[in-house]
């Protein structure tokens, strides 16, 4: 099964998908292989002039593997990875791990994955990694679920929009002021009367 159908069933993607494609396949297993490039760039970091492969991306390539085998039950059911939940693959636990040959740029490694039991929405499966050569690599148990993770609710359905508000009816005109007639002039004043001449009397000579 090639790199595309893999992309059909998990949602990882590069850099981040460590599954190049399924090899074989059985009611209670898969097989799936990968070959690690040289111009992948943790290798700059793990390690600066020799290059191992990290051991938790062998480990991730094994759960990715899971992944894929809930998948292919879930289509064999009728279903769709994850139908029903939104959901992603999630680890629960990690058992048992161990680590028995390096992997180097340009290895490929064969990854063969077996449930054993499902219980409570988690399945627990066993995992080993060989090189192509037959060299072991590492094995492991561990349990994983297709779960929508805590926190993380399915995206809402788009709200419909809203009707729109009727337009607003015009204002009528406004009333035109009243006119009042002119104010009739003010009369005119009287004329003040005259002030009479002010007549001092005369003083007596002193004798």
């Amino acid at each position: 099964m090639p790199a595309k159908a893999v992309t059909e069933l998990i949602p990882h993607r590069p850099p981040f998908l460590f599954v190049d494609e399924i090899t074989a396949e059985t009611a209670g297993g898969i097989t799936a292989r990968r070959t690690w490039r040289a111009d992948e760039d943790f290798y700059r970091g793990h390690y600066p002039g020799a290059p191992i492969t990290p051991g938790v991306l062998l480990c991730e390539a094994v759960f990715q593997t899971g992944a894929l085998h809930l998948a292919r039950q879930a289509q064999a059911a009728g279903a769709k990875p994850g139908e029903g939940t939104g959901g992603v693959p999630l680890l629960a636990k990690i058992n048992d791990v161990r680590f028995r040959n390096p992997v180097y740029p340009g290895d490929t490694i064969i990854i063969d994955v077996k449930k054993k039991e499902t219980l409570g929405g988690f399945t627990m499966m066993s995992g080993a990694v060989k090189k192509a050569d037959g060299a072991r690599v590492l094995t492991v148990d561990f349990s994983v679920a297709w779960k929508t993770p805590e926190g993380r609710q399915p995206p809402a359905p788009p709200a419909s929009p809203a009707p729109p508000f009727p337009p607003a009816p015009p204002f009528p005109p406004a009333s035109p002021a009243p006119q009042f007639p002119p104010s009739p002039p003010a009369p005119p004043a009287p004329p003040s009367p005259p002030t009479p001449p002010v007549t001092f009397a005369s003083t007596p000579p002193a004798a």
